[in-house]
Parts: C-alpha cells; structure tokens; sequence
C-alpha cells in the first residue's frame, strides 16, 4: 500500500508520471525513519513494486524509469487514500 499511496502522491491526476526514482526515494525515507536495515527496505520495496505492477494497477515505460496508476483504478485509489486519511 505504501508504494501505492506514494505513487499517487506523486500523480495530481490520472495523465501525470511519477518518477521511479522519486518515490522509491521516498519509500526508503519512510522505512529509515521506522529504523529497517537497508537490505530489508530494498527487498520490500522490490516485492511491491513487483506485486502493483504484476496486479496492473500502474503502467510503466521501458525501460522503468516512469510509472503512472492504471486510468481505471486512479479514481478508486485516490478516494480510498482520502477515506483513509493518507492523502489530503
């Protein structure tokens, strides 16, 4: 969900690309902030990176440099996000 709600921090709206290396920066921010060892923050972050792509929710150019959140499920994650309080 992290890497989720990071990508979409980082898409205003459903045309908007955001930078791998933008928010995989700020996924390690968050997970160094919780004191986790470097090696266990860039498993974690390969492993979900991996499962949101494999699950279609995002689109990515070759070779991975941009990603964007799937148009169909851009609106649904960000209302969800808001419900949950994460993004405001």
């Amino acid at each position: 969900m992290l890497v989720l709600e990071l990508i979409a921090a980082h898409c205003a709206d459903p045309h908007d690309h955001a930078l791998v290396t933008d928010f995989r920066d700020d996924f390690f921010a968050v997970l160094r902030a919780a004191k986790v060892d470097e090696q266990s923050i860039e498993r974690r972050f390969n492993d979900a990176f991996s499962t949101v792509r494999s699950l279609g929710l995002c689109r990515t150019d070759s070779p991975i440099q941009q990603v964007q959140i799937a148009k169909q499920w851009w609106e649904l994650l960000h209302n969800e996000l808001r419900r949950r309080g994460r993004r405001r």
